[in-house]
């Protein structure tokens, strides 16, 4: 299903209405996480969508069990997949240095209605992580809610930092 299809974050959406049952998810996720090759990036736009999907009470709660099965890279995996907030950041609070400093190296940073502390947070997670151009782009929409301070760090980080690949 996931070979073909442009449209994989659409099935892990609509897979998250027939997988209802916490064990049950814990094993599709599992099992996204084992594709790799070819499918491994389909496989976890489908797993942002099935995250996405579950709501965030749900969604922690699974995301805490799998993640204590996994190694490292998979977990940090995992967190990149699950939903950009401060939820999954609070997750992220009790797992190892190096799973916190994957995901905010990795993560594909978006708006999704952020608080003034969030998006402040996100900003200073994004800074650490040498990504000030992510930040900026998720931030651009609501300066009025940034801390000045970081506002002008974050400016001047955009102006100084190249260390973002090309393209993001």
């Amino acid at each position: 299903l996931l070979a073909p299809s442009g449209a994989t974050d659409l099935i892990g959406r609509y897979t998250a209405s027939c997988v209802t049952d916490v064990c049950s998810q814990s094993d599709f996720i599992q099992r996204c996480l084992s594709l790799d090759g070819e499918l491994q990036s389909k496989a976890e736009w489908c797993l942002r969508g099935f995250l996405s999907a579950i709501g965030d009470d749900v969604c922690a709660e699974v995301i805490n069990m799998v993640a204590k099965k996994l190694s490292v890279e998979e977990s940090k995996r995992l967190f990149v997949c699950a939903p950009f907030n401060a939820s999954t950041w609070r997750l992220l609070d009790d797992s190892s240095e190096d799973i916190r400093t994957g995901y905010w190296k990795d993560v594909v940073p978006y708006w999704k209605e952020q608080t003034s502390a969030e998006l402040n947070e996100l900003i200073d997670c994004l800074l650490e992580a040498h990504r000030p151009h992510a930040a900026f782009h998720v931030v651009c929409m609501n300066f009025k809610d940034i801390e000045t301070s970081r506002l002008k760090r974050l400016l001047h980080d955009i102006a100084t930092v190249n260390t973002e690949p090309a393209g993001q």
